[in-house]
């Protein structure tokens, strides 16, 4: 018989939530920073690397959206719920989303049990 541990999703897990810059304000969009909402993943594509709006460093450090990194991945709050991305760049992205990013000590933990 194996021993097996049970966990919370959140002990495995930090969950980012995103934001969404001023509409009203033209200086934190049409940046260089790919902006990720969900209508940019969900069906067939499962790998983001890019997205229909995009904003600026005033508008991510201005706001409350995050930056995830690649490989990081993203799952939808609201639309089509529960359809999970894995990130091709580094994104912002906005609160009808969230980041899911494997806390340090399970990714470790993971990784080395498995090799």
């Amino acid at each position: 018989m194996i021993n097996r541990k049970t966990y919370k999703f959140s002990e495995l897990v930090n969950i980012i939530g995103g934001g969404t810059p001023k509409t009203s304000v033209s200086e934190y969009w049409g940046g260089h920073i790919p902006w990720l909402s969900v209508v940019d993943f969900g069906g067939d594509r499962k790998t983001v690397y890019t997205t229909e709006k995009s904003i600026t460093e005033k508008g991510l450090n201005e706001s409350s959206t995050k930056l995830l990194n690649k490989g990081q991945l993203i799952i939808s709050a609201r639309g089509t719920v529960g359809e999970i991305a894995v990130l091709g760049t580094d994104m912002a992205f906005n609160q009808s989303c969230y980041g899911l990013d494997a806390k340090p000590e399970i990714a470790v933990k993971t990784f080395y049990t498995t090799c």
